[in-house]
Parts: C-alpha cells; structure tokens; sequence
C-alpha cells in the first residue's frame, strides 16, 4: 500500500474509531444514538443524500468521550435540527447492530434510539440532510417504499415504536 493511500485510511480511522482491514485484528465497537423526534402523532424523518445512495434518517451521531447517550442525542439534535426550540429527551425505543465491512473498514456500531418529544415548529434543517418528512401511522409504510431512498430495519423498527403510543 502506498504512503498516502495508508496515511489517507489511518486519518479516516481515528475520525471514525474503525480499523483498516489488516491493520490490528481488534474490532472497536462504536457507540452512537439516534433521535426519533415526535411532535403529537407524527415523527421526523430526514433525507440523507451519500454517494452509495439515499436513506430515510434520524438526527445522531457518535457519542463523544465523556458524553452520556442523553447528552449525545440532545447535542446531535440542535445540531442536525437547529430550529427545533423546546423538546425532551425520553424513553430507549430500541438498539440496533450493524456491522460495516468493506475493502477498507470493518466496524461493528451499536446505536441507541431515543424517543423525543417536542413542540411544533418549523423545520430547517443543517447541511447533513437534504430533506425531511413528517410521519404518522397512516403513512408509515410509505417509507419502505420510497424510490431511491432506502431505510434500515432496525430505524423503522425504531420509528414503529415511537408511533405505537400515539
């Protein structure tokens, strides 16, 4: 492997916290949260946009050291959803495991999805997301179905929850 190209995979390594492939056969488990944001009977979903495609998505992220899952979750909200004003942080929803594995990384992330509950308000989103859309249970299923846009199994599992107590 070439200088550069190794120097260029052990940077993105630390930002992420994963190892190259044949590197150090130690996995490092990642740690991270996402936030279904609930105002009434709809949740929140946004549009992320990435070179291998599309997905429906929450606002989260990592958890940084020394930072509680709450303090995760309410930090990566105001940075994702900045308009969103008064909300709460509340019950675990559910955790979902998915291991990343490719020609460069091989990562194993466990995410924990929060309820939130918020007022209404106007959404503006941060330069992560491209689009949102409110969701209820009537709708649900649509998400499953959008053209080009994909969702995980265990975040709709997520969002299923948090509407089943509408």
């Amino acid at each position: 492997m070439h200088p550069e190209i190794h120097q260029g995979l052990a940077t993105a390594c630390r930002i992420c916290g994963a190892t190259p492939k044949g590197q150090n056969t130690e996995k490092k488990v990642m740690r991270g949260v996402k936030s279904v944001i609930r105002v009434g009977e709809q949740c929140l979903v946004l549009r992320k946009d990435m070179p291998i495609g599309s997905r429906w998505d929450f606002p989260g992220g990592r958890i940084e050291e020394n930072e509680t899952l709450e303090d995760a979750a309410q930090r990566e909200i105001k940075e994702e959803v900045p308009s969103i004003g008064n909300f709460t942080v509340g019950r675990i929803l559910d955790t979902y495991d998915f291991r990343v594995k490719d020609h460069v990384l091989d990562a194993l992330y466990k995410v924990t999805f929060f309820e939130v509950k918020a007022e209404p308000f106007e959404v503006q989103l941060s330069e992560e997301h491209t689009a949102f859309r409110w969701v209820n249970k009537d709708i649900l299923a649509e998400l499953q179905n959008t053209p080009d846009v994909a969702i995980e199994p265990g975040f709709f599992r997520a969002i299923q929850k948090c509407l089943s107590n509408t």
